[in-house]
């Protein structure tokens, strides 16, 4: 019998994983954050029950598409970051929005 410890791992890392109700619980946790301030963060508040709405109206395939693109993209932002430590943030940014306009 094989320790579970020893199972291959059998899902597509560059595939999202995140189901709407995992986004949405995150934005949630974001949101109560804000609330702490509720009068200085109002737009931000705002912004993310708007983001929420539109992801519980958004079918799964663009869910997924969009969000896919997201992850891709700020993975992409950190993996730079972690390369190039003597750029600035801004430079590293820059990048890969060029990276990104090319594919």
């Amino acid at each position: 019998m094989k320790n579970k410890m020893n199972k291959a791992v059998r899902f597509n890392p560059d595939e999202l994983q995140l189901t709407k109700q995992d986004i949405i619980e995150m934005l949630d946790s974001i949101s109560e954050r804000f609330k702490r301030n509720s009068k200085g963060n109002y737009k931000f508040i705002i912004s993310v029950e708007a983001m929420k709405l539109g992801i519980r109206m958004m079918d799964n395939e663009t869910l997924t598409q969009i969000w896919t693109e997201i992850i891709n993209g700020f993975n992409e932002l950190l993996y730079q970051n972690a390369l190039n430590g003597n750029q600035t943030w801004s430079e590293n940014l820059k990048i890969v929005k060029d990276k990104l306009r090319k594919l």
